[in-house]
């Protein structure tokens, strides 16, 4: 009686299992890219209704709170208080910013001064969009799949 298994047996499982894994693989990449795109364009959409609390609660001081886009070599956005940069967030590799977005600016108001913006996020491995929208009256801000404004 036998007992274990052959080297061919073996050498067929260890096959089959790498045929799997390599057809898997580029669907677990498109995910994760999905996945970075998500991320981003949400904190970006945090970032944005943080410094707009933040100017809310200034207690009547003018402070100017600011968002800056650069789309150069370092793709990145600051956010300012009107004296410095207070974060700095760069791009992941896998996501662009494509069209040249405005500056996001909020005053003790709580509107944005810059007017309604749409912010555009392209995935470089899947070609996927995502969208932060700011609407111009009230602030709000969102992320869709569409793009588009309020």
């Amino acid at each position: 009686m036998q007992q274990g298994f052959t080297l061919v047996e073996l050498l067929i499982t260890i096959a089959i299992v790498g045929i799997v894994a390599s057809m898997a693989l580029p669907q677990i990449a498109n995910t994760v890219a999905t996945q970075e795109l998500n991320v981003f364009a949400n904190n970006l959409a945090a970032d944005i209704r943080a410094i707009q609390q933040m100017a809310i609660n200034t207690n009547g001081v003018q402070t100017i709170y600011t968002i800056y886009f650069f789309n150069g070599s370092t793709p990145q956005y600051n956010l300012h208080d009107g004296k410095r940069s207070f974060k700095i967030v760069y791009l992941p590799a896998s996501v662009e910013m494509t069209g040249d977005p405005q500056l996001i600016r909020y005053a003790i108001t709580g509107s944005p001064s810059s007017g309604s913006q749409t912010i555009e996020f392209r995935s470089k491995r899947t070609g996927k969009y995502r969208y932060v929208i700011v609407a111009s009256i009230t602030g709000r801000v969102r992320v869709s799949n569409t793009g588009g404004s309020e």
